[in-house]
């Protein structure tokens, strides 16, 4: 791998942090935590006395690639849609990781525009891996 920052955010609802803590560590684990993962509630991507605003709009701006957790709830939410739209118009990947039993191809517009994964599937999760190994490399 290159020495070229590679920097994810996960969007999420907040009754689904442990999904997106879930998604974070696995790709720490398999980048030994060299990659930035970026999750608004984890206590850590936001330091305390922060604009906790100005530091989503920064990492939004610097992400490489976003992770969108889709479940029928927040879907609906306007901050997904949001953070969804900011990744859209920087035309960088952005990866509907889709739990609780919604499937990419049941997706709403614009979320089943973009290539998505099943969180429950082990072929998926390592897509999502390859994926983050590819964009790294180039």
């Amino acid at each position: 791998m290159n020495n070229t920052e590679y920097n994810i955010f996960i969007s999420h609802i907040t009754v689904e942090k442990e999904i997106a803590f879930i998604i974070k560590d696995l790709i720490n684990e398999a980048f030994e935590n060299k990659i930035n993962v970026f999750v608004s509630s984890d206590k850590i991507s936001i330091p305390l006395g922060s604009d906790y605003i100005n530091v989503i709009t920064q990492n939004l701006q610097k992400c490489s690639s976003e992770i969108i957790v889709c479940s029928p709830n927040s879907i609906k939410s306007p901050w997904i849609n949001f953070e969804f739209g900011a990744g859209w118009v920087r035309n960088i990947p952005v990866i509907p990781f889709c739990h609780s039993g919604i499937k990419p191809d049941q997706l709403p517009q614009p979320f089943n525009l973009r290539q998505g994964i099943c969180g429950n599937i082990h072929e998926d999760l390592k897509q999502l891996i390859d994926h983050i190994k590819f964009k790294k490399l180039f």
